[in-house]
């Protein structure tokens, strides 16, 4: 897991999210997660867990991860779906994009004359939630990613912008802030390509901290290997 790997770098971001960095790095033979802990302002506490069990599997959520005024809470739908469940099939991954955006829509309706969700979206337009799953299908690594994306917060309208299923290749992903964290890596491919996954994480973890100051420590890594799943940090 630790020897340099050839990457293929994807930046999953369009539209502003909110402050929440995630990284998902996957090889021929692993998956690691990484994620940020730090809460936004919308929340009283400081850190916050964004990477979860769900099931035989671990997701983070990038945007509104929890609203305890509305009980929209996206983390318990995903597991509440993945329980028991032993594989990641196409018939699970639609169930999970259709309740999170029939939620979603709900939540927009409820929260779209809030000032601090008006504050964090001036132009209109919003990424309401990013979602990765990681875990292993047949010995084999997997990610997938979903994007939430409401094209005009005035509107009932929600669309899903990005549905990626990736599994074993070279390959890292970027979901929520990471704008400066894909430049980092577009410049400096051959200094980037050097640093072991875990290091790798970390530094895009710090470039995307430098910019962003709702993403920050402490920083939770999960590796995946051999249907094993290990916190390296």
């Amino acid at each position: 897991m630790k020897k340099a790997i050839s990457l293929l770098f994807l930046l999953i971001l369009t539209f502003p999210s909110f402050a929440t960095c995630i990284v998902v790095i996957i090889g021929t033979d692993f998956v690691i997660i990484g994620a940020d802990s730090r809460s936004t302002k919308a929340h009283d506490v400081a850190t916050v867990e964004k990477i979860r069990k769900a099931g035989n599997f671990y997701i983070a959520i990038a945007g509104i991860g929890e609203d305890t005024d509305t009980k929209f809470y996206p983390y318990k739908i995903v597991a509440d779906i993945l329980k028991d469940k032993k594989i990641y099939t196409p018939i699970i991954r639609d169930a999970i994009k259709k309740e999170l955006t029939k939620n979603l829509l709900k939540e927009l309706k409820a929260i779209r004359s809030n000032k601090f969700f008006l504050d964090l979206h001036p132009n209109g337009n919003a990424v309401m939630l990013n979602y990765a799953i990681v875990g292993f299908i047949n010995n084999k690594p997997f990610s997938h990613t979903l994007i939430f994306h409401a094209p005009n917060i005035k509107e009932d309208k929600i669309v899903v912008t990005e549905d990626k299923f990736r599994t074993n290749t070279n390959s890292v992903i970027i979901i929520g802030k990471g704008e400066e964290a894909t430049k980092y890596m577009d410049t400096h491919e051959f200094e980037f390509s050097k640093l072991n996954p875990v290091q790798s994480v970390n530094k895009l973890m710090e470039i995307s901290t430098q910019y962003n100051t709702d993403v920050g420590p402490p920083i939770k890594i999960l590796g995946l290997q051999q249907n094993r799943f290990i916190w390296l940090q």
